[in-house]
């Protein structure tokens, strides 16, 4: 009894150790996070053959292609890249494990900070983060592959396409979604309702089509050296129009412009953002400075004013970061004292017990193995391990030592064996104690 009562008093104090997920590795690409911009606007397609992406570079894969009219919803932007509601066609992948399927094909989330991986109907990936969905949250199911469903995507996941081949057409209502209208293409963006702020505005250029290939595989669209989503004209002292223009305010612009891109070079935390937001917000009123170098520095106001709310989005996950590195630490001290106690006192103690079987899931190349309930064949945690006489334990009753991670790339939670042994499920209990059981142990236990 007393051996029962400290395995449980153990199980008990693992378990709470385990809501605190390891820190994700290095190789592992986060959620991308780009704000929103204030406004949206719908966008045509300028090109053929134009690639939809799954983060906002060239190095993130292929989800989709989109061809000349085609219309995107618009909803930020990060350097080249526009983020887009997901055009009709696209979908995600969530972990089977991480939902329970409903008879109206609908899902519900079983856990929380479940990851949603970008679907490609180009290839095979499931690796790139859109968004997280917490316990209670509803999925629309529309297909499986191995030990994912295929979902449409939830309303905070989005996808990503290069701006030179998407030309501005109007704002979008709030709430649009995709088919929409069609709308005249040489129209203007009304001044207050650009994508980039308000006080963003010029004339939309008529698109050029073209199927020559870029380097990366992208069609070579229209060039835009602008940096603004909704094209602008360079700066210049003597436009048609322009009245008053300062020498001194074109002179400060040229010198901000040139700091802001020395300071691009540099990590985001060490950017002197709130002297260049300031130094730009002072130019954009200054009625010296020329129009188009004034809509210049409003987008650049508009760029400046995000960056700022990511600086402090850094700072606060770095505090977060060690507070939760130093909470981690105290932790392991703690278990490493319980675990000591129950070595001594003869309890055989384990990460997870439960039946050794394989898996069709690969991480890096190589296949998992998995723990499960041999009273009904559910998975318990994956195994990863290249140890030949770990594999050699297949379909037997084992316990597994090591740390329990939460896989960021496949939502699910993942142990490195540093020991595995055969185990009598009948002790389990009685002698056997771990951090994860299987039910069907438990209930022959009790």
């Amino acid at each position: 009894m007393l051996l029962r009562k400290s395995a449980l008093a153990f199980s008990l104090a693992a378990g709470a150790m385990g809501v605190f997920p390891l820190i994700a590795t290095a190789q592992e690409k986060p959620v991308v996070e780009i704000p929103n911009a204030k406004f949206n606007f719908v966008g045509e397609i300028n090109a053929t053959s134009v690639n939809v992406r799954s983060g906002p570079a060239d190095s993130y894969y292929q989800t989709m292609k989109l061809t000349k009219g085609d219309k995107v919803i618009v909803v930020g932007h990060k350097f080249d890249w526009l983020k887009i509601v997901p055009p009709e066609g696209s979908f995600s992948y969530i972990a089977k494990v991480r939902v329970v399927k409903n008879a109206d094909g609908t899902g519900t989330v079983n856990g929380n900070d479940v990851l949603i991986k970008a679907g490609s109907s180009l290839n095979s990936l499931k690796l790139q983060p859109q968004t997280k969905l917490d316990t209670g949250a509803t999925v629309t199911i529309i297909g499986e592959a191995e030990e994912f469903y295929k979902i449409k995507p939830p309303a905070d996941a989005y996808l990503y396409v290069s701006k030179r081949y998407v030309d501005p057409v109007r704002q979008a209502a709030t709430g649009e979604s995709l088919p929409i209208p069609m709308t005249l293409r040489n129209t203007a963006v009304a001044v207050g309702t650009g994508a980039l702020g308000d006080g963003v505005s010029a004339p939309l250029p008529a698109a050029t089509d073209t199927t020559t290939q870029s380097p990366t595989g992208e069609p070579a669209g229209p060039q835009d050296t602008a940096t603004d989503l909704v094209r602008v004209t360079p700066s210049a002292t003597h436009m048609p129009g322009n009245t008053a223009v300062s020498g001194d305010a074109e002179t400060q612009f040229r010198k901000l412009e040139a700091q802001l891109k020395a300071a691009k070079a540099q990590p985001i935390a060490d950017q002197p953002v709130d002297e260049l937001l300031k130094g730009y917000q002072a130019l954009a009123a200054d009625p010296g400075l020329s129009s188009g170098s004034r809509r210049m520095a409003k987008f650049q106001v508009a760029y400046l004013t995000a960056m700022q709310q990511t600086q402090s989005e850094i700072v606060t996950a770095k505090k977060d970061q060690d507070s939760f590195a130093a909470r981690q630490a105290e932790i392991i001290a703690q278990r490493g004292a319980i675990e000591s106690k129950l070595k001594a006192s003869g309890i055989a103690t384990y990460a997870a017990v439960g039946k050794l079987d394989i898996s069709s899931i690969q991480k890096d190349g190589r296949p998992l193995m998995r723990l499960t309930d041999p009273a009904d064949g559910r998975t318990l945690v994956y195994i990863k391990t290249d140890n030949v006489s770990f594999k050699g334990m297949t379909g037997k009753f084992v316990g597994v030592r090591g740390e329990v991670a939460k896989d960021q790339q496949l939502s699910v939670d993942v142990i490195e064996p540093s020991e595995m042994e055969p185990v009598d499920p009948a002790r389990v209990m009685k002698g056997v104690s771990a951090r994860i059981y299987p039910a069907s142990a438990i209930r022959k236990a009790e």
